[in-house]
């Protein structure tokens, strides 16, 4: 019993007591603090391997939880994250630009298409925005041209290969418009209890075959990292809230993981079916240009 009691606690946050404190005036600042723990844990070795003063780009910084945190860890690096915030949030942009002056990163109001800036990047990354962004293949080419020859952008999304919507807890029937026009009533009932209206119309569907194919026509190098499956399954355990959010794949996770299908899924034939998708993507130009 002690030893499923230990596998179901949660692993010490990466997230600083002067960060958690730092987001007291969001509502739901739990959940948003589990996210960015999530999404801190897998770029943080790549801003390990940053070089000091490396430029880093964060794309839909949100509460900018992992732009305080990383500025934290990494005082030296120069941090830009971008946000469109439109009329009508003035609260959230008041405590965004408390915590931009509090740990010193740069915070700009655009969407990235709007990024009016001639350098390039050493990292780039997105956590839980690929899957909102217009057009993801226009972002491809972006990042194709503002990666520094030896830099990397991570992404961490969901694949839409996997017929499961995981922000409206939903099976996809073929396609979007499909699986709207048989569960249209849910989905806006949803988005009204959650104050998310316009959530579905942002998601683009996309699918790791999608990508794999797109990549190299930008000049880009991705890769699939596989252990997600598994740390995905694994969060499952120890993170009530997401399980409890995930509850319907919850089951069918653990069998999964128990049965060993998950290294059957691990192999790169079936990334096209894994639900989450961690990419990793790197110019073909190398580091010497």
């Amino acid at each position: 019993m002690n030893h499923r009691r230990q596998d179901r606690q949660t692993p010490e946050t990466l997230i600083s007591p002067e960060v958690r404190a730092a987001l007291q005036p969001f509502e739901n600042s739990l959940t948003i603090l589990n996210e960015a723990d999530f999404g801190y844990r897998h770029i943080k070795e790549y801003l390990a391997d940053c070089h000091a003063n490396a430029r880093v780009l964060e794309i839909g910084s949100g509460p900018c939880v992992l732009l305080s945190q990383l500025k934290t860890d990494f005082p030296l690096l120069d941090v830009t994250g971008v946000e469109p915030i439109g009329p009508g949030f003035d609260n959230f942009d008041s405590t965004l630009r408390e915590l931009t002056k509090k740990f010193g990163f740069k915070l700009l109001k655009i969407g990235y298409e709007d990024l009016d800036d001639p350098g390039r990047f050493d990292l780039i990354f997105l956590v839980n925005v690929f899957e909102h962004l217009p057009d993801w293949r226009h972002f491809l080419e972006f990042a194709a041209e503002k990666l520094k020859p030896g830099g990397r952008c991570i992404v961490l999304c969901p694949n839409y290969g996997f017929p499961y919507e995981s922000h409206f807890k939903l099976p996809i029937l073929l396609n979007k418009s499909l699986t709207y026009r048989l569960f249209g009533s849910r989905i806006e009932r949803n988005e009204a209890e959650s104050g998310c209206r316009g959530l579905w119309d942002s998601l683009n569907f996309v699918r790791w075959s999608e990508v794999k194919k797109h990549g190299p026509e930008c000049g880009l190098n991705i890769r699939f990292r596989s252990s997600i499956l598994r740390e995905m399954i694994e969060r499952l355990r120890y993170d009530e809230a997401f399980a409890k959010r995930q509850k319907k794949i919850s089951l069918l996770a653990r069998l999964a993981l128990g049965s060993g299908m998950v290294r059957l899924l691990e192999a790169p034939v079936f990334y096209r079916f894994n639900p989450y998708m961690f990419l990793e993507i790197t110019p073909y130009r190398s580091a010497d240009g």
